[in-house]
């Protein structure tokens, strides 16, 4: 996938602060001790790009295509 190869070839960061239910924290918290993730961000970063390449590919691809 062309999007996601520009995705990742992205150095383009902004830090941004969420609330989450304590549920979802200890599952992430999980993926992270089983080695599965990283880090708490690397995860969350993971899963929002599946929801918008799954869901939402009109939208990254609009994003991706007004920075390059």
């Amino acid at each position: 996938m062309e999007a996601l190869k520009k995705y990742k070839e992205s150095k383009s960061r902004v830090a941004i602060s969420i609330s989450l239910p304590i549920l979802y924290v200890e599952a992430i918290d999980e993926l992270v001790f089983k080695k599965i993730y990283d880090s708490r961000s690397t995860a969350i970063q993971d899963a929002i790009r599946n929801l918008l390449l799954n869901n939402y590919p009109e939208i990254l691809k609009k994003r991706l295509s007004t920075r390059y």
